[in-house]
């Protein structure tokens, strides 16, 4: 470990190091098991109300209601970053510190939030020509409040990798948001059954966490030296989560101001489903990477041995899924949302692709927050965002098949830097990436081909249905040739299951 790092310990976090955990390892699989579980029940209930709904909304109504989220998500870069260093700490400095952690949050989103309402108008003027534009927004910022109101919960449970517990919140909020949003698009809402959904699924979900987590905040300012321990290691972390939400926006920002809103509809739908089926599913293992790979350097395990490792099974995991949205996309958009989306297949395999690449390299700054040099995320994320701002710029007036395929070679040279960073600070070899990175590659060509076959040369509907489950056949297959460990994965599979049975059964 380098000296660097010891001086980040010494003189930010103050952390002492916590006895080994031997069980480590076996938390993160039966956590990794349960945010999956829980994640995924809630979003493909929703999912599946986004498909009723895409038939009785337009895409104007998608495209308002994204576009209001998207900028309400600045919330994610105000609450200064504070739970993360909540999830670095080690566990007493924890317990003590979770009442101003939560009093920060509320405080910083409040502020928001009252700013918000007052930018209400020259917002609204950007998002949209709808004269209910701006209520729309204002209504929305409650989301903002009720977020805040369960993220320290949140945060506690992710510390302690106790992800079984968000299993209730997430169903429950999953079920509400869709199931309200449809009653009340049914009952001719129009664009106010996606805001009701939202705010209603919210709610519950903040309520849940409530529940499983028995934490009751007090106000706490941490004047004693606990606000500036935390802020201090939190600055760095919510300028990344600054840095990433304008990356997250500012194509929406440009699709809605050059295209109009139509066409940022068709972007929305394109853009949610490798956003859904894969981005968000490999993002919820990196809630469970950060705080294993922050205990695992406690105990001090190789860095390199557990980067690799997640590298290579995420690559493999996202193959089969992303030749599935990007050879298939014609059929998957026209038979699943309807034929007025058929637009929004020409962004599908770029957005797929690029999704992919983004979030398996973006566990790099899980190892970067861990290794306590948060900063390396923001001193390629400055440049990188400046890149990303110019190139979207040039090539959107082109259309949207354009900017997802800019997105793809952005996502590309950005990934290989990310994992030349790793290289350099800790003790991986480049070759040895790439080697992670070959399996996929491998088993991705015949499966991708397999794709394409299918959506050119069979009726959409049969590919839409069953062409998914024919690749996916042709993927294991391609598996047991070129990855000779699969095997293995299966076996751990089958050990994973009951594991999580009797997770559950306690």
């Amino acid at each position: 470990m380098s000296s660097s790092h010891h001086a980040v310990e010494e003189t930010t976090m103050e952390v002492g190091p916590e006895e080994p955990d031997p069980g480590l390892t076996r938390r993160l699989r039966s956590g990794l098991i349960w945010l999956y579980v829980s994640k995924y029940t809630g979003k493909l209930i929703f999912f599946g109300a986004t498909l009723i709904l895409a038939r009785l909304l337009t895409p104007d109504d998608f495209a308002l209601v994204a576009f209001a989220l998207a900028i309400l998500g600045l919330a994610e870069a105000a609450d200064l970053g504070v739970g993360a260093a909540l999830v670095w700490l080690d566990r007493e400095k924890a317990m003590k510190s979770r009442s101003v952690v939560f009093t920060l949050n509320n405080i910083s989103i409040l502020l928001l939030s009252i700013a918000f309402w007052f930018l209400a108008p020259p917002i609204a003027d950007i998002l949209s020509d709808d004269p209910n534009a701006t209520w729309v927004f204002r209504a929305l910022i409650p989301v903002l409040l009720l977020r805040a109101l369960g993220l320290t919960h949140e945060n506690l449970l992710k510390r302690e990798m106790d992800f079984r517990k968000r299993f209730l919140p997430e169903f429950c909020g999953g079920i509400v948001k869709g199931v309200l949003a449809v009653v009340l698009a049914l009952s001719g809402f129009g664009v106010w059954a996606l805001v009701g959904g939202v705010i209603a699924g919210q709610a519950v979900r903040t309520t849940g966490l409530w529940i499983v987590v028995p934490f009751r905040p007090r106000f706490d300012l941490g004047l004693d030296g606990r606000a500036k321990v935390l802020i201090t290691y939190g600055a760095n972390v919510s300028f990344i989560a600054l840095l990433t939400y304008v990356a997250g926006i500012v194509d929406y920002f440009l699709v809605g101001s050059l295209l109009g809103a139509t066409v940022l509809g068709f972007y929305v739908i394109a853009y949610r489903i490798p956003e859904i089926v894969l981005e968000e599913g490999l993002q919820t293992a990196s809630q469970a990477l950060f705080p294993y790979y922050s205990r695992s350097r406690e105990a001090g395990e190789s860095a390199s041995e557990r980067f690799l490792g997640t590298t290579k099974i995420s690559a493999l995991i996202a193959t089969p899924i992303v030749a599935i949205l990007a050879g298939m996309a014609t059929p998957i958009i026209v038979i699943y949302f309807g034929g007025k989306w058929e637009p929004a297949a020409e962004a599908l395999p770029g957005l797929a692709i690029s999704a992919a690449l983004l979030t398996i390299s973006g566990f790099a700054g899980d190892m970067y927050l861990a290794l306590g040099k948060p900063w390396l995320q923001w001193v390629l994320g400055v440049p990188s965002l400046i890149v990303l701002i110019a190139g979207l710029w040039f090539v959107a007036p082109e259309g949207i098949a354009a900017i997802a395929w800019f997105l793809v070679v952005f996502a590309v040279v950005e990934s290989v830097i990310k994992w030349d960073i790793v290289c350099r600070i800790t003790d991986t070899r480049r070759r040895a990436i790439a080697a992670s990175l070959l399996p996929a590659v491998l088993t991705g060509i015949p499966t991708a081909l397999a794709a394409v076959a299918i959506s050119q040369t069979t009726p959409a509907v049969f590919a839409a249905l069953a062409g998914p489950v024919i690749v996916l056949l042709v993927f294991a297959v391609a598996c047991v040739i070129f990855v000779p460990e699969a095997s293995g994965y299966l076996k751990r599979l089958r050990e994973w299951a009951p594991l999580a049975r009797r997770q559950g059964a306690a």
